[in-house]
């Protein structure tokens, strides 16, 4: 496993999209089926992935070389990569932040009976 996509996984990311993520952020621009077959995940794991992506991936359309709809083709810019980041690393102060108040109210229980 690369390292990028564990740190991501030990952090709370889900895998696959820890997964999705690092493939994504070298900026080059891919289909949902080279998503899949790169990180070897199945269509609905790709959708949720870029679900859990949202708003740090940039989707276009792509002409289908084959009748029918047009292809999305998703993206990610080191920019975008450092924004979900950033909401990683808020969710987890928050996290932190929660665990820390509790501890200190137990602390000031067990304190105060004394």
């Amino acid at each position: 496993m690369d390292k990028l996509p564990e740190l991501l996984i030990n952090v709370g990311v889900p895998k696959i999209t820890a997964n999705v993520f690092a493939f994504l952020l070298n900026g080059e621009p891919r289909t949902s089926r080279q998503i899949e077959r790169s990180v070897d995940i199945r269509q609905p794991e790709a959708s949720i992935a870029l679900k859990n992506l949202h708003g740090f991936v940039s989707v276009s359309e792509r002409a289908s070389t084959e009748k029918g709809r047009p292809n999305k083709v998703y993206q990610m810019s080191k920019k975008q990569g450092a924004a979900y980041l950033k909401r990683i690393a808020d969710e987890k102060q928050k996290e932190i932040d929660a665990v820390a108040a509790n501890l200190e109210e137990i602390r000031e229980m067990i304190e105060g009976d004394n």
